[in-house]
């Protein structure tokens, strides 16, 4: 979810109604008293503060023109403030709680380092937990904007009204925004009212609802109901580890092995969808147990050099020095960063965990453990195949489908899909990279680049 919320909503004042929607109304029938008197409460809107895990339910419907709009989600999301920040989505039985399927899901995890800035919780290849700092989706950006806890513009003074405490309209709305309720779209809506629930000094559940009328024909409503799992100093959530499925992987154990050495040609061709929106690429890299060298325009040529065409040899640090060919000067000129050893840009298909892989068929997918958890695993998997000078691509965190089989050659063959899209929206369509090995063993350089090396 991304949570950009409405920051200059904070700037309203938030005593600006209580529970009755008529502004000015006398609420003082129902009133047993402030909350300022009231222990339990203080106590309950206190552990509030320092966090909360709880279960959010949404249900709306509204006219955009002539259209009639209907949303609805269900999702667990704790906050530990000013730490972690966690969400995922589930499914409630009839007596409200979360669904066997559901607690296969994976939780989205961001953590605060200790400059505040944020980074994610995640799975490499060999389905370890790492924290993340290259996610897109807030990289180089700060924890507390995105995940400040919404429950500290809760005021201790509330006034209760039977067994709830009244909680301002402006207050509320923050609350829905950090829940990930749009609510521009409910900006008209007239509020009936946003309830506190406590019991034995906890928080234990928050309601919120504008009342229902037809509009056009069509019944517009909105009612957000959450509740509290736990409150105060919570047990956080975690990133779990992919159970394996028991699938038979042997023949890709057996096949990986095959290219696992340290001398191998590999073809990596990048293929748009049916819109063209992507870019065709083809490269092919080259390894002979010193030197790498890659032909980088192969889309629509036949091998031969050109601008940017990319060679490493190893320097005597034993790290590599970078090349790029130049047309120009007919040569391969020095770049001025050095990178990693030779055999740490190779690829990593010999370290990937085989219980991120299940076998379908024929083939061989990712293993998505029957959960909410196709990103995390997709994400995982996708530069384990690529050489060094391709990974960390943005790509890898769209990445949304993986296949493999083996080959005529007994080497395995990798398809993986990814979400492309011009304008970092939802319109757009999947791109495909194919993987191939070839020449295990056997590699050499091209011959024209061993001329210019001579």
């Amino acid at each position: 979810m991304k949570a950009k919320h409405l920051f200059p909503l904070l700037l309203i004042p938030f005593a600006l109604m209580g529970c009755n929607n008529e502004k000015n109304s006398d609420s003082s029938s129902k009133t047993e008293g402030s909350s300022a008197k009231d222990e339990s409460l203080i106590d309950a809107i206190n552990k509030l503060n320092k966090g909360y895990n709880a279960i959010a339910s949404f249900t709306g419907s509204y006219l955009d023109g002539e259209i009639n709009k209907n949303e609805s989600f269900t999702r667990q999301q704790a906050l530990k403030s000013h730490k972690l920040f966690a969400v995922r989505k589930v499914s409630l039985t009839d007596n409200g709680a979360i669904s066997t399927a559901s607690e296969n899901n994976r939780f989205k995890i961001y953590e605060a380092n200790d400059k505040g800035d944020i980074h994610a919780k995640t799975l490499n290849h060999k389905n370890e937990v790492i924290d993340d700092n290259n996610d897109p989706t807030y990289m180089n950006e700060k924890f507390e904007p995105h995940f400040y806890n919404p429950f500290e513009f809760i005021k201790s003074d509330l006034i209760k009204e039977n067994n709830y405490y009244c909680v301002t309209e402006n207050v509320a709305i923050q609350i829905a925004s950090h829940f990930g309720v749009n609510m521009a779209n409910y900006s008209s809506f007239e509020f009936n009212k946003a309830r506190l629930y406590v019991e034995n000094g906890s928080v234990t559940l928050f309601q919120y609802d504008y009342i229902s009328k037809k509009v056009g024909g069509y019944n517009t409503r909105f009612a957000l109901n959450i509740k509290f799992l736990e409150t105060g100093d919570i047990v956080a959530p975690t990133i779990k580890k992919i159970d394996d499925d028991g699938s038979d992987k042997s023949k890709l154990v057996e096949a990986i092995n095959k290219v696992k050495g340290d001398n191998l040609t590999i073809t990596v061709e990048s293929l748009p969808g049916p819109l063209n929106m992507g870019t065709k690429l083809k490269y092919r890299f080259y390894y002979d147990g010193e030197k790498i060298f890659a032909y980088t325009n192969l889309a629509y040529a036949v091998p031969k050099l050109t601008n940017g065409d990319i060679l490493f040899k190893k320097n005597a640090n034993g790290k590599m020095d970078c090349y790029f060919y130049s047309e120009a000067t007919s040569s391969f000129v020095k770049q001025e960063e050095t990178h990693p050893a030779y055999n740490e840009q190779l690829p990593k298909i010999g370290e990937i965990a085989m219980s991120l892989i299940s076998k379908k068929d024929s083939q061989y997918v990712a293993n998505l453990g029957g959960g909410d958890n196709g990103s995390l695993v997709h994400t995982a998997l996708f530069d384990a195949f690529l050489p060094y000078a391709m990974r960390n691509s943005l790509a890898k965190y769209k990445a949304n489908s993986l296949s493999i089989k083996i080959g005529e050659n007994g080497y395995p063959e990798i398809d993986q899909t990814y979400f492309y899209s011009l304008s970092n929206d939802d319109f757009g369509e999947n791109n495909t990279m194919k993987i191939r090995y070839s020449n295990v063993g056997s590699t050499e350089l091209p011959e024209e680049v061993k001329a210019k090396l001579a």
